[in-house]
């Protein structure tokens, strides 16, 4: 028979525990997040990180929406509408998020964000494509303040690196101490 090594044969102690359960708590949190997030995407939920400052001071630049595109009956005045603009005052297809000030007679959407310099944004706003531009992507459901300006910053490529490397070098240094201290036990 082979003797099996120190090592292997240690016993866990209560700290071994303790990080095993922090671990299976942290995996079982990112699977249940993701798990969330899908299962709110399937059914409709998207969500926006705003890109201005036309919505301050309810949403300031940074901040996550979750928009929901409900029934054209259910939306009344009052609510945070986002919707697709593609016009002359825009680059291309953008989408833009205003609170609904007026609802007319057709149903159509008139908005105006909550900056006090703004003024009514002037056109008709239709809810879905087949009837016009601009058109409702969804309504505000809730808001998660300031958590776009870290994605909007770990979207840039040099953060990003800088990150993973950061990751990488940590994991190196366990790996090194580890190493370094097994191979000098007995010294200690």
């Amino acid at each position: 028979m082979y003797k099996l090594d120190k090592r292997l044969k240690k016993r866990l102690d209560f700290f071994d525990y303790l990080k095993m359960a922090i671990k299976s708590i942290l995996l079982g949190l990112i699977i249940g997040i993701f798990v969330i997030i899908g299962i709110a995407y399937l059914i409709g939920y998207r969500p926006i990180v705003i890109g201005g400052g036309s919505m301050l001071p309810t949403l300031t630049w940074g901040d996550i929406i979750i928009v929901y595109k409900p029934a054209k009956e259910d939306i009344k005045v009052g609510d945070i509408l986002t919707f697709y603009f593609e016009g002359e005052n825009s680059d291309g297809i953008r989408l833009v998020t205003h609170r609904i000030i007026e609802i007319d007679e057709n149903g159509h959407f008139y908005t105006q964000g909550d900056n006090p310099n703004n003024s009514p944004d002037g056109y008709p706003i239709y809810y879905s494509a087949e009837e016009g531009n601009p058109y409702v992507y969804g309504v505000t459901q809730f808001s998660l303040h300031y958590v776009g300006q870290f994605v909007a910053w770990i979207k840039q490529i040099p953060n990003l690196i800088s990150i993973i490397a950061s990751i990488w070098l940590l994991y190196e240094m366990k790996e090194l101490f580890k190493n370094f201290f097994e191979d000098n036990f007995d010294m200690l």
